[in-house]
């Protein structure tokens, strides 16, 4: 954490697992949470703006368990709203400089996808409710929704919904990894051909527009945005340069645009 300070970054999200630490009635342990909390404790003491999600528990896993709404949306709901709870409870008298993430990268497959959006309103509208449900600073905690499975065209949908929020204090949560055959696929994909190289005036067309239209959705409208993952896989003999600009061009672009970048640590060397 001081190391990410010293090299200039304001903005730590900390992706956390949930799933592995329940009881039988979705109680998180206590040694867990308190682990989470010191996590949290240092990245205030360097002054961070801390993301806390709940986010492996949308995903495939054996353990992921949010998708379980597509099946089971009471319990699941009931489950979510549990777990947020204890979260907004522990964490009741942190500042602005915390702010919850309602979930990762979710959707309901194989549901259409007219039910999938509405699953996907109803669980971000339960975490609005919950949390400011709760006491201390949670009545006016800025709080980031997830967008369909993070997705630019999917959340520019009509069938999309931000939550409502008495305090006003959402910001949308996007991904970006565009274009994916360049930033996360490897050579042994078989959805694409990968590509290695990045930074044409087409490339960076694509971008802005990519941009305009989550401007145009979302930040015309007054919905502030945050890109909580950005980043491309290093491996596969991809060309550094290309690498380094795309690492380089996306946060100036978004920053243009309003939004804050979040650089997503691939794991690559």
């Amino acid at each position: 954490i001081d190391k990410v300070k010293e090299a200039g970054f304001k903005t730590i999200r900390l992706p956390v697992s949930w799933a592995q630490w329940l009881d039988g009635n979705n109680q998180v342990d206590p040694a867990y949470m308190a682990a989470v909390k010191e996590v949290v404790d240092w990245c205030m003491e360097d002054d961070f703006y801390v993301i806390l999600n709940i986010h492996h528990d949308g995903g495939e896993a054996d353990t992921s368990w949010i998708r379980n709404a597509a099946s089971d949306y009471a319990g699941t709901l009931e489950k979510y709203k549990t777990i947020w709870g204890q979260i907004a409870d522990t964490f009741a008298g942190y500042g602005d400089h915390l702010i919850f993430e309602s979930m990762n990268e979710v959707c309901f497959p194989p549901l259409g996808m007219s039910r999938q959006y509405e699953i996907l309103n109803g669980m971000n509208q339960a975490f609005v409710d919950t949390v400011r449900g709760k006491g201390g600073n949670n009545a006016g905690r800025h709080l980031l929704i997830a967008g369909y499975n993070t997705d630019i065209q999917k959340t520019c949908d009509q069938r999309y919904h931000m939550p409502a929020d008495p305090a006003g204090r959402c910001f949308l949560s996007i991904h970006y990894y565009s274009p994916s055959p360049f930033c996360v696929a490897t050579h042994d994909v078989d959805w694409c051909v990968p590509e290695t190289t990045w930074g044409t005036e087409e490339d960076l067309a694509q971008v802005r527009a990519d941009f305009d239209r989550l401007a145009e959705r979302f930040l015309s409208k007054g919905v502030p945005v945050i890109i909580g993952e950005y980043g491309v896989l290093t491996d596969d003999n991809k060309d550094v340069n290309s690498i380094r600009a795309y690492v380089q061009k996306i946060p100036e672009i978004v920053m243009e645009y309003g939004m804050c970048p979040v650089l997503w640590d691939s794991g690559s060397s």
